[in-house]
């Protein structure tokens, strides 16, 4: 005889079985196997769960409520602050625009972009110097 029945397991963790009365007195065997409906959240290996996993791969971790960070050390304020100061350059600089869409309009067209030299042939040449 098969029961099937779908429970609701409670935060005592009891559970008491109503049998039918088909169920003949005396001893018996009993299986119980428990399939929980919501799966457990993944734990990673600092014991994390609250991670969103990326398509890279990789896995994101939100900062906690009321997490500050600490601010940056002067050198790297620094370094960020004429990245910052670089990149607007480039985006307002009519001279490196005008470049940028010279190189993109000879990629469109499949011409040499790299000193008049095959794609190719740049990546071997760029690779030479590499150590193996």
């Amino acid at each position: 005889m098969t029961i099937e029945q779908t429970i609701e397991i409670l935060a005592d963790h009891r559970l008491i079985l109503d049998l039918p009365q088909e169920v003949p007195e005396g001893k018996a065997k009993i299986k119980v196997f428990i399939k929980p409906f919501a799966k457990k959240p993944k734990k990673d290996r600092n014991g994390r769960t609250d991670g969103i996993p990326m398509a890279n791969g990789c896995t994101y971790y939100p900062a906690p409520p009321g997490f500050t960070p600490h601010p940056p050390s002067p050198a790297l304020a620094a370094v960020m602050k004429e990245a910052a100061e670089q990149a607007e350059r480039r985006r307002t600089d009519p001279v490196y625009r005008a470049q940028f869409v010279e190189n993109l309009r000879k990629c469109q067209e499949g011409g040499p972009i790299f000193g008049d030299m095959d794609g190719l042939e740049f990546q071997r040449q760029a690779r030479e110097g590499w150590l193996d």
